[in-house]
């Protein structure tokens, strides 16, 4: 989905900042798109027809549109400032897919690679301890459990997972100890946060209403935690940068204050974006290119134990 609202967005901002009306632009939005794209485009263009607000048309989906899209366009409505916002917004969901993809061509091949193992792992112990023949796909099935069980439980947890509370901070916790990918959800959390403020700050809304967005907006409850303190702040009439934390990305505090100071918050907010999204995605590939790497190890661990087996078996030596 990120793939798609990328181009959405994008072919959206060129065709209103190049002066065409908002419902003609949406016209040939869903003329050019395909699928269930299609009808959610042509849903939000009867509701402008009917003179209601982009961000309401677009909060009636919300499978499609997240609150960090709808509290964007809401602001930039109501600033005028719709063609820049969204093209932010294609910016950032370019940087999803740029992960969702690293991720994934990381995995492939060492999922095919487990698959031809545990088809092939159990077959020298069978042969060797002269076992039924059904024992082999026995085998196959628990070495695919091994690795299928875990990243199931993993995949219900984030799903079930609530968004605030105790538990919730422990998981992000726990995540941000992971080598490597710890790193990179730091680092993504932040940028993230620092989109939001500068896409909202753009569209001209109060510093407070940036700060509890871009907050709601953050995946991380450990990072929020450390920039909660920023909103307390600036409701007791201080600068966001005097209730910041320090200790999750070197520099940030240093250089928003100094952005403050300036009266450049908003241009320190969108560098403070960009440095962490490059970390992000740096983590992210060492991460993806370290992952097959311990994927194999397991494995060869995993066919090494079935082939002692098997010798163990063919030998009648006991405590294999």
């Amino acid at each position: 989905m990120s793939k798609i609202l990328t181009n959405f967005y994008y072919n959206l901002a060129v065709m209103l900042d190049a002066g065409m009306p908002i419902l003609r632009a949406f016209d040939t939005a869903r003329q050019s798109s395909k699928g269930s794209m299609r009808n959610v485009i042509s849903d939000i263009y009867e509701e402008l027809s009917q003179g209601n607000p982009l961000s309401d048309a677009i909060s009636k989906f919300p499978d499609v549109f997240s609150q960090f899209d709808i509290a964007a366009v809401d602001a930039a409505d109501r600033s005028g400032s719709l063609p820049e916002v969204l093209r932010l917004l294609s910016d950032w969901h370019q940087l999803k897919t740029s992960i969702n993809r690293k991720i994934i061509s990381g995995l492939m091949f060492p999922v095919f690679i487990l698959v031809i193992a545990a088809l092939v792992v159990p077959v020298p112990g069978v042969v060797l301890s002269k076992s039924p023949l059904w024992y082999a796909p026995l085998q196959s099935l628990v070495i695919l459990g091994v690795f299928a069980v875990p990243v199931i439980f993993i995949i219900i947890l984030v799903k079930l997972m609530p968004k605030s509370g105790s538990f919730r901070s422990v998981f992000d916790l726990v995540c941000l100890k992971i080598p490597l990918l710890g790193k990179a959800l730091k680092h993504y959390a932040v940028s993230r946060f620092c989109y939001t403020f500068y896409i909202l700050q753009k569209a001209a809304l109060p510093v407070a209403d940036c700060m509890k967005t871009a907050l709601q907006s953050t995946t991380n409850a450990v990072i929020v935690e450390c920039l909660k303190g920023g909103l307390e702040s600036v409701e007791a009439g201080r600068t966001v940068s005097e209730g910041l934390k320090n200790p999750f990305v070197d520099g940030f505090v240093e250089m928003w204050a100094i952005g403050e100071e300036t009266g450049q918050t908003d241009t320190v907010a969108k560098k403070l974006a960009d440095l962490n999204k490059e970390e992000s995605l740096h983590y992210f590939k060492q991460f993806a290119d370290w992952l097959p790497k311990v994927a194999y190890f397991i494995i060869c661990i995993m066919m090494i134990i079935m082939i002692l087996r098997g010798y163990a078996a063919l030998y009648s030596f006991q405590g294999f």
